[in-house]
């Protein structure tokens, strides 16, 4: 099964180089796909600089908007597992390994957050985010949602916002 990262860009330059090249750390079967909303801060470019040991692939969608951006990702790969990832957000090592071992019946997820910031109140913070996200079967794109591509495709993706 292939996992498909698909990272929506705009005016990413400060963060999509070390997003990418984390992902280096990362084993299995994925692809990377950027697709970007038309930057001009020099988002290309770092990706372009950025080592990678992987499948990557840059797309600029004709729309801009996160939502928009990561229905056209998902439309432009077949077959396997949708990670929706934003470039501000690192993997945990060995994360895609965990997706590829995924049963048949789990659809989707979401990975914990845990704040870059080790000092104790971001820890907590991180926690009552984790905590509020499965009380409230609610989350967010900092997560790393991931997803079966027929199920996305078949509930319509995400919804048009802008």
């Amino acid at each position: 099964m292939v996992i498909h990262v698909i990272i929506p860009t705009y005016q990413e330059a400060g963060t999509i180089r070390a997003c990418l090249e984390m992902l280096n750390f990362q084993t299995g079967n994925f692809q990377v796909v950027i697709i970007d909303g038309g930057s001009t801060d020099g988002t290309l470019d770092q990706v372009q600089a950025a080592q990678v040991r992987y499948p990557l692939r840059w797309e600029t969608a004709p729309r801009k908007g996160r939502s928009a951006q990561m229905n056209w990702g998902a439309r432009t790969v077949q077959n396997g597992i949708l990670l929706f990832l934003h470039s501000d957000t690192q993997l945990s090592p060995g994360a895609l390994a965990q997706l590829e071992q995924l049963e048949p019946e789990v659809i989707g997820g979401r990975f914990d957050v845990q704040l870059d910031n080790p000092a104790w109140p971001y820890r907590i913070i991180g926690h009552l985010i984790n905590w509020r996200t499965r009380w409230a079967k609610r989350f967010t794109g900092d997560m790393g949602i991931f997803v079966r591509q027929e199920i996305f495709v078949g509930l319509g993706g995400f919804p048009d916002q802008p």
